[in-house]
């Protein structure tokens, strides 16, 4: 037998794919295994948070966004919302909350209700207000918002949002990046959880004045 010497073909251990589209490949793929893994734990927070007692969230929250409200005491203004709150409060009858009122050294008018029982509410908004009627309904609406245990709903999504995207973009360039995807999905989210809170706070405002 003679031995003849010859070169490898060109196509030994090579793909017949291209390298690019097998990258691709690869992570669209693990991209779709960690969107359907945030849908899921999504669909589980929805069900989990029903069985979250109140007195749990609160022993959890409440110290960390207790707030001192000593420095408010004795403003006129801060008084008077606080003492609008319990009574509000006051007409929900299986209302697990030890409702607090805190301040917010911020011009623009906002008010929004965070895990616990502690309301936030803007310096600006008890300064713009024009008549106790126009907070009850803003401090009304955030009491429906923890009924409807959607303060909860929202840290828990706007968690796992930002650890998908940590997972999927990575290291520093995704810092900056979850807070903002997260604040504008739960906008999307939060047109229904709205209407229920205002309905719900409405039903506390004529209560309360008849």
């Amino acid at each position: 037998m003679e031995y003849r010497p010859r070169t490898p073909r060109d196509d030994v251990n090579v793909s017949a794919t291209h390298p690019l589209s097998e990258l691709f490949t690869l992570v669209a793929g693990i991209s779709v295994a960690i969107v359907v893994f945030a849908v899921a734990v999504f669909a589980v927070i929805e069900v989990v948070i029903r069985w979250v007692p109140p007195s749990f969230e609160s022993r959890v929250f409440g110290r960390l966004w207790s707030a001192d409200t000593r420095s408010e005491r004795g403003d006129p203004r801060f008084d008077a919302a606080a003492d609008l709150l319990e009574r509000l409060g006051s007409h929900w009858q299986e209302n697990p909350y030890a409702l607090r009122l805190a301040v917010m050294e911020e011009p623009s008018p906002n008010a929004f209700a965070v895990p616990g029982g502690t309301i936030y509410v803007t310096r600006g908004l008890l300064v713009s207000v024009e008549s106790e009627n126009e907070l009850a309904f803003v401090l009304g609406h955030e009491i429906g918002h923890f009924r409807n245990r959607d303060h909860l709903r929202g840290l828990s999504r706007g968690l796992v949002l930002s650890l998908t995207l940590s997972a999927l973009v990575g290291g520093s360039a995704a810092e900056s990046i979850p807070q903002l995807v997260a604040t504008v999905t739960e906008t999307g989210f939060a047109r229904e959880q709205e209407r229920d809170a205002d309905a719900f706070g409405i039903a506390l405002v004529e209560a309360e004045y008849g």
